[in-house]
């Protein structure tokens, strides 16, 4: 322990820089719609310098020294136009379409060799992907009582091939305020009650095997894969197993819940009642030796059920 902190020195800086903004703009024309505009970027540049004695001949008896550098942004854009709207006493309207696009891009390098010059490595590195979407909602509110929600999502991911490359997914919620109904009027014991019912299909994009999981690529073998020149050792190659008909994990959500108040809603509730069923699950897999590829694979594969009752309860004792 004592030799794994005298004789090594291990340090990294790194500068980030975070900034967003936001434009909101009402129409003179049309005080009802608005267009809304965000911005985002994420930026970091970081550097990691090691060196380590070879007198620690346990685990480098060569000794060791080099760096590494790492670059990274993260940028989005969020754009969409919104009409809010209210017609007498019985119906208003919120719609609102808009899009969204992101790009994480991020690339290294780092130099190691031993002190005595003993097994260089050299390596540079770049990786990219891009998640767009095109999304819309309509909320609608009838008589304060009931209430209709329908939205829709449209993501496009990079990670996947141009056939898979595209989920739609769709929800839709409906609301029932019971108690704005005439016959609540004249009872004492509920200040709220209201019914939900839900329904929504999700996606799922991350994966855990890099940005380009359905193209052949090549990548550097690690430590001990390496073949001689003369007194020279250079780094090999093999290929990255590749899943080409990968596509978007979607879940589906069904749930029912009351909402429920007593005492002018000094105590309230809810219950809720969810089904939730998961397809198409992204998992990393097992494949057979011998193939010439690295042993796993990014697969669609297998399924998952969710179900549950949920109680809740507040109250404003004091």
């Amino acid at each position: 322990p004592v030799a794994m902190l005298m004789l090594k020195d291990d340090t990294s800086v790194a500068k980030t820089f975070t900034g967003s903004a936001d434009i909101d703009y009402r129409m003179h024309f049309l005080p009802e719609l608005r267009a809304h505009l965000g911005l985002g970027l994420d930026v970091s540049d970081g550097k990691q310098d090691l060196y380590i004695d070879k007198a620690n001949a346990d685990s480098h008896p060569h000794g060791r020294e080099g760096w590494e550098k790492v670059y990274k942004t993260n940028k989005s854009l969020n754009t969409y136009l919104q009409y809010l709207n209210s017609f007498g006493d019985m119906h208003s309207i919120d719609i609102m379409g808009g899009y969204e696009w992101q790009h994480f891009y991020r690339e290294g390098s780092n130099y190691y060799v031993g002190l005595d010059g003993y097994l260089p490595q050299d390596r540079e590195w770049k990786s990219e992907n891009y998640l767009v979407s095109f999304f819309g909602r309509i909320n609608y509110n009838l008589a304060n009582k009931y209430l209709f929600t329908a939205t829709v999502r449209n993501d496009g991911s990079s990670r996947f091939a141009s056939d898979h490359r595209w989920g739609l997914f769709p929800s839709f919620a409906f609301a029932w305020k019971i108690s704005e109904e005439g016959f609540m009027r004249n009872q004492r014991l509920l200040s709220d009650l209201k019914l939900r019912l839900g329904y929504g299909i999700t996606g799922q994009q991350n994966i855990m095997q890099g940005d380009y999981p359905y193209i052949p690529v090549y990548s550097e073998n690690k430590d001990g894969g390496y073949y001689p020149v003369g007194d020279e050792f250079h780094s090999t190659f093999r290929p990255d197993a590749y899943n080409k008909d990968l596509k978007w994990e979607e879940t589906t959500t069904y749930n029912a819940g009351i909402d429920f108040g007593f005492m002018n809603n000094r105590f309230t509730g809810a219950i809720d009642y969810y089904y939730r069923e998961t397809n198409d699950l992204i998992n990393v897999i097992e494949i057979p030796a011998g193939t010439n590829f690295k042993n796993r694979v990014v697969s669609n594969i297998g399924s998952m059920t969710n179900t549950g009752l949920e109680f809740t309860i507040n109250g404003d004792v004091i």
